[in-house]
């Protein structure tokens, strides 16, 4: 054989043998391809087929805008708003009851009337508009609903409804009356006794009853500072009658006699059965007097006040009042000793020049000191002030002074 010929076949040879290797290196490596792993499942894996659920979503209609919401100068054709009733008068109603009412809207334009709740008040609830879109010539109703929750006379609230018209963009819907409890009360809340003379016993009366119920009853009765007596019965039948109450009490409240020179001043509370306004309060207001009488500017009487007024508490303020004495006695008055918390100075002079033949004046000089504390004593929370003088008739007298000193 030829070399040539040997040299070929032999290379023929050897490509076969790389082709057929080359086929078989495929299915040797994948057979060395390990299988791959499959992880256990998480504790807080979920099935492929299972959904979270998602909550409910609002009712996107349910909003309340505190801004008109619409395009207000959008081009025409436009509508036009007009709310028949805007306000209602509900006359009185029982407190804990909740009422309705509802608001007539109509659209007398050319264009759509689109609606969107507004701002609400307190102790008024309004549900979800039910027609937000009112076409031309059409009309929709808007119930408002309210639940007061105190008593409360001329009891007045308002919704407020947004409009596309831009003529009339906001409805205001109002309500007015009266909320009443269950029970009644006369007074209302203030026993005014006015003057009482030193040694005088004065009483007052008052009445708590009910117009809707029978078993009305009065549990307790506190006091604030136990300086009255108070006493009361159940009413008789002409009360009753006169009232127009099913079931009633009538109270006395006594002010007991005293010396002191000073205001009257008493809470009452009285506890009641009842499911709407289980406690009425009293105040008992008035003042004693006795043979002496205050007279200036500056100084209230009823409030047994003396008002200093506005100053600069470095100069500090002095005022000046006549105090006019009915009964004499052998020595002139003179205050035998002063409790007050406060850079206040009293002091009492006899006017010589007086020439009244039923009474003696007195010039009283009230002060605040020069360089005192800065500070704010409004009237109602005046300075005290206690004065005990040498007289039998006022052996106290108790006055406030309110001041503003910067």
């Amino acid at each position: 054989m030829r070399p040539i010929a040997v040299i070929g076949a032999i290379a023929t040879l050897a490509f076969a043998l790389f082709v057929v290797s080359k086929l078989t290196e495929p299915a040797k490596a994948l057979s060395n391809i390990a299988p791959p792993t499959v992880e256990p499942p998480k504790d807080d894996a979920k099935p492929a087929d299972e959904v979270t659920p998602k909550e409910p979503e609002k009712d996107s209609h349910d909003v309340t805008f505190q801004q008109n919401p619409f395009d207000l100068k959008a081009p025409g054709p436009y509508p036009k708003a007009v709310l028949v009733q805007e306000r209602f008068e509900f006359g009185s109603m029982r407190l804990g009851t909740t009422q309705t009412h509802p608001f007539l809207v109509k659209n007398e334009g050319q264009a759509p009337l689109k609606l969107e709740k507004g701002p609400l008040q307190c102790k008024c609830t309004m549900p979800a508009l039910k027609e937000r879109e009112i076409p031309p010539g059409g009309q929709a109703e808007i119930m408002l609903e309210w639940k007061p929750l105190q008593i409360q006379a001329g009891f007045e609230k308002e919704a407020t409804i947004w409009t596309n018209d831009p003529a009339n963009s906001r409805l205001g819907l109002q309500i007015f009356g009266d909320v009443v409890s269950d029970d009644f009360w006369e007074p209302a809340d203030l026993f005014n006794v006015n003057q009482i003379e030193q040694g005088e016993t004065k009483s007052v009366t008052g009445f708590i009853g009910s117009r809707a119920r029978d078993d009305l009853k009065i549990e307790k009765v506190d006091q604030l500072n136990n300086s009255v007596k108070v006493e009361y019965k159940p009413a008789d039948e002409a009360t009753l009658k006169d009232k127009n109450a099913k079931v009633g009490y009538v109270f006395t409240i006594t002010i007991p006699p005293g010396e002191d020179i000073a205001l009257v001043r008493e809470t009452v509370t009285v506890t009641v059965n009842s499911a709407t306004n289980t406690q009425i309060i009293w105040q008992i207001a008035g003042s004693r007097v006795g043979p002496i009488s205050v007279v200036g500017n500056g100084w209230y009487a009823d409030k047994q006040l003396i008002q200093l007024g506005h100053f600069r508490a470095a100069e500090g303020v002095e005022k000046k009042f006549s105090l006019f004495l009915r009964d004499r006695v052998d020595q002139d008055l003179a205050i035998t000793d002063l409790k007050v918390d406060g850079p206040i100075k009293i002091t009492l002079e006899k006017d010589p020049k007086w020439m009244g033949k039923a009474n003696d004046r007195y010039i009283m000089s009230v002060k605040f000191v020069r360089g005192g504390p800065i500070g704010v004593r409004n009237p109602e929370h005046a300075l005290p002030v206690t004065i005990t003088t040498n007289h039998p008739r006022i052996p106290r007298m108790d006055f406030n002074v309110a001041y503003d000193a910067d």
